[in-house]
């Protein structure tokens, strides 16, 4: 499928969702964005897509950030002591924080938040599972009693990946995890503007006042002093590609996240238009079956239609001509990732092959429910090419298409798919987030507490857990090695591949972030 017949049937197929009118970016104090996809979610730890990572990044804080190459550093905390043979950590919060609601932060609140980010969180739960006891014991002091060392404790509460471990008032940490909140109150440098949200059309951020950035470090992404230079922060929703660039080369927008490869030549080609990779990490394809239900509980199944999945063709597909393919379950770039196992699917698959192990594993023609999300490029392309892989090899495939947001919903469904549920879908997550086990979503063998999908190995999970306690580099990276070779066992997932994408922006706008879009730093010219 090539990319510019997805440009005209998306906006053909989601005609409902048509582009909304846009009007004329001002040149100073506003800023206009257009996202990948419409904020649905603003619970920053209820799901894993990406707006809802950038929103998170907005209007929250978190006890620590990260620099460029990723490092931790104190950012809501002034400092932190650890004692009792590293088993004791004392968090001591800076002065003058305060929540959007005009409340104070108190140590309490970073209880009950990190609390609930836990128990969603990979790298959370990890953490948690060393800690013996969590508390304050005054209004600015976070203590952890460890049950043994975790050097890595101000990585975890400084992730900025999925999920943002953002610190919130207590009284909305304590909410019902199971359902997403629907309020959004934090002490990050932009406030939520509930009043002005429009689902499918707009989102608005405005500088929040009592905002004390950090007096000192050096500002590197989420690190460092945090300053709102842009006043308000305008989300806008174009469902339609080429609107979207048009309205950049207009000035109606000023920052395009994700323009498809078809169109850089033009933007580039555009005086006023930067375009530029901020991701150098790229974005790691992943194939999700729903291990529940038949026939991919069967992990015969899963291991067959894995060697369907050509991740050479899904690539010519997605990306154009900056992938890879013969990636495995870790970062290309990490030091954890390893060829072991690889390639999972022949450039080239025997279909003919392959549907004979199908049938041998037991596969006896089961519909197979593929969700689709038009409105997300990379996750639609994907599923496009999975849809053709899968029946290639013999599978009765009903392809679904659902906007972004109906999508979240039913990717959550785990009932069959006559209730609303799935088979498998299509997805993507940053390079950075599979960098390592640590806040690695898709190598989660845990069940029901795993990410949709759900799969069940406790064979991954105890590599996991030994990752961690692992004393040495080396043995981590041994450990990566025999956790891709289980993955491959398994089938958590399928690895479709890593792709970088170009992000596209007025020339006036400086001081872009890496990695993900962030808006303090950020200056209008």
């Amino acid at each position: 499928m090539r990319r510019r017949d997805f440009i005209r049937g998306s906006a053909a197929g989601l005609a409902a969702l048509a582009a909304p009118r846009v009007v004329l970016a001002q040149a100073n104090r506003v800023l206009r964005y257009k996202p990948n996809n419409d904020l649905t979610v603003i619970d920053p730890i209820y799901t894993s897509v990406f707006v809802t990572r950038y929103h998170a990044n907005a209007v929250f804080d978190t006890l620590y950030g990260q620099d460029n190459n990723l490092n931790p550093h104190p950012q809501m905390v002034e400092g932190h002591v650890i004692e009792n043979d590293d088993r004791l950590w004392r968090l001591k919060l800076r002065d003058g924080l305060k929540f959007h609601d005009g409340e104070r932060v108190l140590a309490r609140d970073a209880v009950a938040s990190i609390r609930r980010w836990a128990r969603a969180d990979a790298f959370g739960q990890a953490l948690m599972a060393a800690t013996d006891e969590l508390d304050a014991p005054s209004d600015n002091e976070i203590r952890f009693r460890l049950s043994r060392p975790f050097p890595l404790l101000p990585a975890a509460l400084g992730k900025s990946s999925t999920f943002v471990p953002a610190i919130m008032p207590e009284r909305l940490a304590k909410a019902d995890i199971t359902r997403p909140l629907t309020e959004a109150v934090g002490s990050g440098p932009y406030r939520f503007v509930a009043s002005e949200r429009v689902i499918g059309q707009r989102t608005v951020y405005e500088k929040f006042a009592d905002y004390v950035p950090r007096p000192d470090g050096r500002s590197e992404y989420t690190s460092g002093p945090k300053i709102a230079y842009i006043d308000r922060v305008e989300w806008r929703v174009i469902p339609d590609q080429a609107t979207a660039a048009a309205a950049l080369r207009k000035g109606e927008i000023d920052w395009f996240e994700d323009p498809i490869s078809d169109l850089l030549p033009m933007l580039r080609g555009d005086p006023g238009i930067v375009v530029e990779t901020i991701n150098k990490l790229g974005n790691m394809g992943i194939v999700r079956f729903n291990h529940l239900l038949a026939p991919f509980d069967n992990p015969q199944i899963r291991r067959a239609a894995a060697r369907a999945v050509s991740q050479t063709e899904m690539m010519q597909a997605v990306a154009g001509d900056t992938w890879s393919d013969d990636v495995g379950f870790f970062c290309p770039e990490s030091p954890m990732a390893s060829t072991a196992g690889l390639p999972i699917a022949a450039k080239e698959p025997d279909y003919a092959a392959i549907k004979r192990e199908l049938a041998q594993a037991g596969y006896k023609g089961e519909t197979i429910t593929l969700l689709g999300a038009p409105q997300s490029p990379g996750i639609q392309l994907e599923a496009e090419i999975l849809n053709d892989q899968l029946r290639r090899a013999g599978m009765n495939v009903d392809f679904v298409l659902l906007d972004f947001g109906n999508w979240l919903q039913r990717r959550n469904n785990r009932e069959a798919p006559e209730r609303g549920g799935w088979n498998a879908l299509t997805t993507f997550l940053p390079g950075q987030e599979l960098w390592d086990p640590a806040g690695h979503l898709g190598l989660r063998g845990n069940k029901l507490a795993a990410w949709s999908g759900w799969p069940d190995s406790p064979k991954l999970e105890a590599l996991r857990d030994a990752w961690f306690a692992a004393g040495t580099e080396d043995a981590r990276r041994a450990i990566c090695r025999d956790m891709q070779l289980q993955a491959i066992e398994d089938v958590p997932y399928v690895p479709s591949g890593r792709w970088t994408a170009a992000t596209a922006y007025r020339k006036g706008l400086t001081n872009v972030s890496r990695y993900i879009p962030l808006f303090y730093n950020l200056k209008l010219a």
